[in-house]
């Protein structure tokens, strides 16, 4: 996932990218060496660092502010649809976690990675051995290499040098 160029209208106000809002499954732990439990305090992790949770590692790079939060809540569900007539409220454990940008202006480009399946043990291995390179992460380009694959998002007309004998032009917004 990669984020660039986005700002609040109110510099006044917490800029935030949500990452994932659910309901709690099973234990959750951290790059902190702490799992994490239910308190209703946002953890704060910052820089490389990464969050385990129902099966899916979110990695995350340098320079992240990354918040976690496992709390109890309650609520109705006609509160946030108004097409769904439930009147008994709706109750658990949520899991929340979000990075937080700083105020006033343009924020900083973020990247993580979400990897269904990977182990906590296994976090190190795949960083050494992972394949995947960020070309470009800015406001009229985003890119990213894989090994032979390359995932470019074009904001705006544009170029791009892939490698010593690659090069890309596009005339016109367009991913590719």
């Amino acid at each position: 996932c990669l984020g660039a160029g986005i700002r609040a209208d109110n510099p006044a106000l917490p800029l935030v990218t949500g990452v994932d809002q659910s309901w709690r499954v099973a234990g959750v732990s951290t790059s902190a060496g702490r799992p994490a439990a239910i308190s209703g305090e946002a953890i704060r992790l910052r820089g490389e660092s990464w969050v385990q949770h129902n099966g899916i590692v979110y990695l995350f790079g340098e320079g992240s502010e990354l918040r976690l939060k496992l709390d109890r809540r309650t609520g109705y569900w006609s509160e946030i649809n108004t097409f769904i007539h439930a009147p008994d409220p709706v109750s658990g454990e949520v899991f929340s976690l979000w990075l937080e940008h700083p105020r006033g202006g343009m924020s900083p480009t973020y990247s993580y990675i979400i990897a269904p399946g990977l182990a906590p043990g296994e976090i190190k291995n795949f960083k050494s051995t992972s394949k995947l390179h960020i070309l470009k992460n800015t406001p009229e380009l985003q890119a990213i290499r894989a090994g032979d694959c390359w995932q470019i998002v074009f904001w705006q007309a544009g170029s791009l040098q892939l490698d010593h004998d690659w090069f890309l032009a596009a005339a016109q917004p367009c991913a590719l």
